[in-house]
C-alpha cells in the first residue's frame, strides 16, 4: 500500500488468475486494502421491449436475480465497485489512437453519481 500513489507502480505489474472466480477474489481482497470510502455501480437488470418478443414470452424466467447472475464471457459483471485510487484495467478497445485499448491500466482519480 505504500506505493499505491505512485503511478507508474501498477503499470509496471499485474496479478494473472487462471478463472474469473479467482480474479473477483484478489479485486475484493485488494479493494478492501485500499484507504476510502467504496462505490458501487450496478448494471441494468430489466429485459428491453422488443419487437422479436413473442406474446406468450414469460418476462417472470428472467428475473432481476436471474439477470444480475448471469456472466458470460464478454460482458461484464452486474456489481462494480471502486474506491478513489485503486487500478483498473481496460477489457475492451475504446479509443486505441489514444491508448485505451484491451490491457490498458489505469488508476481511479474520482468517483461520480451516474
Amino acid at each position: 500500500m505504500e506505493n499505491s500513489k505512485n503511478p507508474t507502480y501498477f503499470q509496471e505489474r499485474a496479478i494473472l488468475a487462471p478463472k474469473n472466480e479467482v480474479v473477483h477474489e484478489i479485486n475484493d481482497r485488494l479493494l478492501e486494502k485500499f484507504p476510502g470510502v467504496k462505490k458501487e455501480y450496478l448494471s441494468c437488470d430489466s429485459l428491453c421491449h422488443s419487437d422479436y418478443l413473442h406474446d406468450n414470452f414469460d418476462k417472470n424466467l428472467y428475473s432481476p436475480d436471474v439477470l444480475n447472475g448471469v456472466t458470460p464471457s464478454g460482458l461484464p459483471i452486474h456489481k462494480l465497485v471502486l474506491k478513489v485510487g485503486v487500478p483498473v484495467m481496460l477489457l475492451r478497445n475504446i479509443d486505441q489512437k489514444c491508448g485505451l485499448c484491451n490491457g490498458t491500466r489505469l488508476r481511479v482519480i474520482a468517483l461520480d453519481v451516474v
